[in-house]
């Protein structure tokens, strides 16, 4: 039996001052000394946890120069450490590294995350505060405009255990899901072992990788988060996300029927609080769930969901900013065009034509809606032609490729 590192391999030429920081990031990312063959080893499976792919504690070993020999790692070995880190590889890393880090921006969240220390220690349920919840908005609208700042400060606050609440979790950036956001949730996942984040965390990668087509890496992740029970103590938006996922899977990717998930769904909905803390206000589950029937063309289900979601969360204006409601409400003009429901159509477009998407998914939302009135012949020839366009581009800058 051979493996990945018994093969040949050809030494990759990295500066010393960029081997050093991608050395420093990995123990700042695993959270522990990488000094013995031990602590290589955990290193190792680490890794492979994360990229699926196996680098030994050996050669870990080389590559910290902790048996003191002078070691050219291979282009592989790094692309693995680069990985682990939130970059697609290597090439990745030292483009990165060769911008300078924003410090100002760093210290910036440093003062941020002693904030959040402080606000949580008195009250660790109040996320939806005014203040910190303005604060956050901010800091993410600067971020998402200088994505090379992004991507420097990304691994601060990705596995920071409060500022990761606000900034990965509340913060889904749908939109920068293929090209930068997933590098955060790569970080996070490592970060943090507790099951409902690791869900989430492996969930935002499905998605990815759905979106993008990629049929292998997709069949890797559903494995992945099937191997965590449906529990009912989880978060509605966290259970909500994994029966999305299995339901894309199934019908996308294994091409099954979905009769027996939707009863299961259906059952678990049931359950499903309708007011409470940390946003259980908000029908998150219904709102993830409404997305994936959609996409699988299961509108009947998706009607029934949408309905619940918009009639018995009374507290959900509330609870989240208007552009989510927006989206429900698109979903609503879906499912009652899709059931016959023509004048439910008119009248929920109309709300959604007056609002706006968040602005993580503005372009993600924008896409489906566009391609329904694309699809459903509710265009003239002209506005046809434009919007087509217009998708064309969405689809150019985010990658979702499965819109094409």
């Amino acid at each position: 039996m051979s493996y990945i590192w018994f093969m040949s391999r050809t030494p990759y030429v990295l500066s010393e001052p960029i081997k050093n920081t991608l050395k420093r990031d990995v123990i700042q990312i695993s959270g522990e000394l990488v000094n013995t063959l031990a602590s290589c080893t955990q290193l190792s499976k680490a890794i492979y946890k994360n990229t699926q792919s196996p680098v030994s504690a050996r050669t870990l070993l080389r590559i910290f120069k902790i048996d003191g020999d002078d070691h050219s790692p291979s282009k592989n070995s790094l692309d693995l450490l680069a990985q682990y880190c939130g970059y697609e590889d290597i090439i990745d890393y030292s483009n990165q590294c060769s911008h300078p880090k924003n410090k100002d921006g760093i210290f910036e969240f440093q003062i941020l995350k002693d904030i959040y220390a402080l606000h949580f220690a008195k009250d660790k349920f109040s996320y939806r505060d005014p203040g910190l919840f303005s604060i956050t908005k901010n800091i993410v609208t600067k971020l998402r405009r200088d994505l090379n700042y992004y991507d420097s400060i990304a691994p601060y606050f990705s596995k920071d255990p409060i500022a990761s609440t606000f900034f990965i979790e509340q913060f889904v950036d749908y939109d920068l899901l293929v090209h930068h956001y997933h590098k955060s949730v790569r970080v996070y996942i490592s970060a943090n072992t507790k099951d409902d984040k690791q869900i989430f965390g492996y969930c935002m990668l499905y998605q990815r990788a759905f979106l993008t087509k990629k049929v292998a890496e997709s069949k890797h992740l559903i494995e992945k988060i099937n191997t965590f029970q449906k529990n009912l103590s989880h978060h509605p938006f966290i259970l909500g996300r994994l029966l999305a996922c299995n339901l894309l899977h199934n019908t996308f990717i294994l091409k099954k029927d979905n009769k027996e998930l939707l009863s299961e769904i259906l059952g678990i909905e049931k359950y499903i609080p309708r007011s409470g803390d940390s946003y259980v206000n908000f029908p998150g589950f219904h709102f993830v769930l409404c997305d994936a029937l959609l996409q699988c063309d299961l509108h009947h289900e998706a009607n029934i969901i949408c309905d619940i979601a918009l009639k018995e969360f009374p507290k959900a204006k509330e609870n989240a900013d208007t552009d989510y409601m927006t989206t429900l409400h698109l979903f609503k003009a879906m499912t009652s065009f899709k059931t016959g429901n023509n004048r439910g159509f008119k009248k929920h477009m109309k709300i959604v034509e007056d609002g706006d998407f968040h602005f993580q998914s503005h372009k993600y939302y924008t896409i489906q809606k566009n391609k329904f009135l694309i699809d459903n012949s509710l265009l003239s020839a002209a506005e046809k032609k434009k919007l087509s366009k217009t998708n064309q581009t969405l689809i150019s800058q985010t990658g979702f490729t499965r819109f094409g």
